[in-house]
């Protein structure tokens, strides 16, 4: 498959971590070429050499760019093709610092909630890229995949998987929502083995949240159909082992019959606390909410809203940083939608004050958190301003 690097990029990322950078948009109707300014979703990812990855997707193709070469872009999917790039779904990009890129993305299918997960390998640092192929031969469908990587430089990865509703159908048997698959690589993500469902009965369409926990495992969060069609979110850690027992975050007792197009945050903290933020419409609570657990995500605190209500606030992000944790969200007045933060320096026992530091009266991506040079930095596209990179903290 021919690879080719597009020239396009607006110059971005000389200033201080702090100051505002800027891929600005064209309108819509003129967005036609693989470039940053022309994304629908933009995905970062900070690397332990400190590479800032972007993955993105524009004019059917996905493509990624360092944040450190401005102009370069390096397009490693195949032919235009229909990716799931809702904000939700979204291409993906993780690193290791030390040469290997793997780049994963969702094309979807033509029944709805499926799709086809595909994924692209670089072991020069993105110098390169081997020709993109499908993350699993299942032929059912793999969306929201994830990843991680653990200490021994195992690629641990995770989607939403539909295989195993489609056995049961062909049982003649009922099955609620889709299932958790992972799959581990010792190559560097050459190849995958022990393809495997974790958990059944996740929810088949909202995104997935996976974090370091800082002792060899990763966090995992995803919304589960709980007995009665019940979709709250469920927890657990996530080794070289396979799954640890899952917890339920919260009994919302939101019992839908639809797709809530809704995912959760997680983040660990260094004292190895763990902190989720999610949305719910449940008879119990309504709202974006947060939680704090101190055993590993075997029990979680109180939920507490996060932001204002009135303003339908969703789709957070949250972020382990050396300034303390920092959590994102959406909100919309009927006019424009903000995007504000919160900080805590204790470990997320208390929040200070929320603040908006981006917003636009058009469309616009979810808000992404990441670090950069060891602050905390908000990544965000819309389509009037185009992608933004926003220092939370220092100078």
């Amino acid at each position: 498959m021919m690879r080719r690097a597009i020239f396009a990029l607006a110059a971005m990322l000389a200033a201080p971590a702090a100051a505002q950078h800027a891929a600005h948009q064209p309108p819509a109707s003129s967005c036609t070429e693989v470039s940053l300014r022309c994304a629908q979703a933009v995905t970062p990812w900070a690397a332990p050499d400190g590479t800032l990855w972007l993955a993105f997707s524009a004019a059917g193709q996905v493509a990624v760019a360092r944040a450190e070469a401005p102009g370069w872009v390096q397009v490693v999917s195949g032919p235009p093709a229909a990716i799931d790039d809702n904000g939700e779904a979204r291409p993906k990009v993780f690193a290791d610092g030390k040469g290997l890129v793997l780049v994963t993305w969702t094309v979807r299918k033509e029944q709805a909630f499926s799709g086809q997960a595909w994924i692209a390998r670089s072991a020069d640092g993105g110098r390169s890229f081997e020709p993109a192929r499908p993350l699993s031969n299942d032929p059912v469908s793999q969306r929201f995949e994830v990843a991680g990587f653990l200490p021994d430089g195992t690629v641990a990865m995770v989607w939403i998987d539909k295989r195993a509703g489609a056995a049961a159908k062909r049982a003649g048997q009922a099955y609620a929502g889709a299932a958790l698959v992972a799959a581990w690589s010792k190559d560097g993500g050459r190849t995958f083995e022990r393809e495997q469902v974790i958990a059944d009965h996740s929810c088949e369409c909202c995104r997935l949240a996976l974090a370091p926990t800082g002792d060899g495992g990763l966090a995992l969060a995803w919304r589960h159909v709980f007995e009665g069609g019940v979709r709250d979110h469920a927890v657990a850690r996530l080794d070289a082992k396979g799954l640890g027992a899952p917890a339920r975050l919260a009994v919302d007792d939101w019992p839908v019959q639809a797709c809530p197009h809704h995912g959760p945050a997680l983040a660990v903290a260094a004292d190895g606390s763990w902190h989720a933020a999610w949305f719910t419409k449940g008879r119990a609570r309504q709202g974006l909410f947060g939680a704090r657990s101190m055993d590993g995500g075997q029990s979680w605190s109180p939920p507490e809203p996060i932001g204002d209500q009135a303003r339908r606030p969703g789709h957070p992000a949250l972020l382990a940083a050396p300034s303390g944790l920092w959590r994102a969200w959406k909100e919309f007045d009927g006019e424009t939608s903000a995007v504000k933060v919160q900080h805590a320096v204790d470990g997320g026992i208390s929040w200070g004050a929320a603040r908006v530091v981006a917003t636009t009266a058009e469309a616009s991506d979810h808000p992404q958190l990441v670090t950069r040079g060891g602050r905390a930095m908000l990544s965000w596209a819309s389509r009037a301003e185009g992608w933004r990179l926003l220092g939370l903290d220092g100078p």
